[in-house]
């Protein structure tokens, strides 16, 4: 059983890393034998792995641990190893921090990312009726539709980020170039390299994940707006 002061104290170092406190949740291991007594368990909302246990088998001042990190084996470290010396306090929120920092951490950004298949999927790319699974080339005036969207989404990233020069010429470049490429590629290569597109502003502009879900949303929902415009021609 683990104090409730080294408990506060995992709390605080939680905070003071700068980690959401609110994507962990720390409890007791419970078991049915009242001779056994289970590590308290530090794990991630959403995710049973990894997780850090700590157990006090002997005080309440000296601790085993026994952490799995995030990896594709998720390969569990178990210090002491064959009854070795106890960790003392100083040296328990050592490696609880390296943890956290190395494991947790990416852990948490990765499942803070956005899945744009499924964004994809929930947000289809479409414009009045086009099919962008079609292989046909675009019409005259779905070309223009797309144009104005794409003229809207310029508009948009301008008001919703602040830019440097620099900056607005790369949004500008990769704009234009989506543009430029409805008249020569079919509907589902379009497709692709718009969802490249996007990928590609989010990461040379090195947008963090709630810009890179704006940026998304962006080109998401001005598929809709553009139907509602008015003819460009």
């Amino acid at each position: 059983m683990l104090l409730k002061t080294h408990i506060n104290k995992i709390f605080n170092l939680i905070s003071e890393l700068g980690l959401d406190i609110n994507k962990f949740e720390g409890s007791q291991l419970l078991t049915m034998h009242p001779t056994e007594e289970l590590p308290w368990r530090l794990t991630i909302k959403e995710t049973l792995k990894p997780y850090f246990d700590i157990a006090c088998p002997e005080t309440y001042h000296t601790f085993q641990i026994s952490y799995s990190q995030f990896a594709p084996n998720h390969q569990v470290t178990n210090i002491p190893v064959d009854g070795g010396i106890q960790l003392n306090e100083d040296q328990l929120f050592v490696e609880l921090k390296k943890w956290l920092k190395f494991n947790a951490k990416v852990a948490i950004e990765d499942l803070e990312q956005p899945d744009l298949f499924e964004s994809l999927k929930q947000s289809p790319l479409t414009v009045g009726d086009i099919n962008f699974d079609d292989t046909s080339p675009f019409t005259e005036p779905e070309i223009e539709s797309l144009k104005i969207g794409l003229d809207e989404i310029k508009g948009l990233l301008e008001d919703r980020f602040q830019l440097t020069e620099v900056e607005l010429k790369l949004v500008h470049s990769q704009i234009e170039y989506l543009k430029e490429a409805t008249t020569r590629l079919n509907k589902t290569d379009w497709k692709g390299i718009t969802i490249s597109a996007i990928i590609g502003i989010a990461s040379n502009l090195a947008f963090d994940n709630e810009k890179r879900q704006i940026l998304w949303n962006l080109f998401s929902k001005i598929w809709s707006l553009a139907q509602q415009l008015p003819p460009a021609f």
